[in-house]
């Protein structure tokens, strides 16, 4: 499950401690065994999980900037990188790419848009080898346009965590 995250969102291998995280937080908030009835949250804590604030995982997120003094100019967020959930209390972990830095933060925007598709279109078999490709290329246009709106930027010079190293 974690790698599949990753993967999906084109994460670098940096953030696979906040994948597993993420991915053992959610296996103990859903049923994974109908043996009880119940998931691991509610036999520990004796109530329903609330699912409300899960995310998609590597989605793009907006940081609310929550300094005493802003100017008019000055932007009111920045673009982050959903990473995972802060295990203490309802605060998302995040990358900030102004900052380059992962932090935990309650004042989070999502825009959780499905990343175009990786694979190539399905072609009708009734149609000829001509419009097979005209309809590829019409789709591809499509796609292009989607792509340049929803690309991640290429994440660069980020400090690694202090509970999680990866070794070479």
């Amino acid at each position: 499950m974690s790698r599949t995250m990753l993967n999906e969102q084109s994460l670098p291998q940096k953030f696979w401690c906040n994948a597993i995280d993420t991915s053992t937080y959610i296996l103990n908030q859903i049923l994974t065994r109908a043996i009880i009835g119940k998931t691991p949250y509610e036999l520990l804590r004796g109530r329903k999980p609330t699912l409300d604030y899960f995310r998609v995982f590597g989605s793009k997120c907006f940081i609310l900037i929550t300094k005493d003094y802003l100017t008019k100019f000055d932007s009111k967020s920045y673009e982050g990188v959903f990473l995972g959930y802060f295990q203490n209390s309802k605060a998302y972990i995040v990358l900030n790419k102004h900052t380059k830095k992962v932090e935990e933060s309650l004042n989070v925007t999502f825009n959780e848009t499905p990343p175009p598709s990786k694979t190539s279109p399905m072609v009708d078999d009734d149609l000829d080898k001509e419009e097979a490709i005209k309809v590829i290329e019409k789709k591809n246009l499509k796609n292009d346009i989607v792509d340049e709106t929803f690309e991640i930027d290429e994440i660069v010079n980020i400090k690694e965590s202090r509970k999680c190293h990866m070794k070479p």
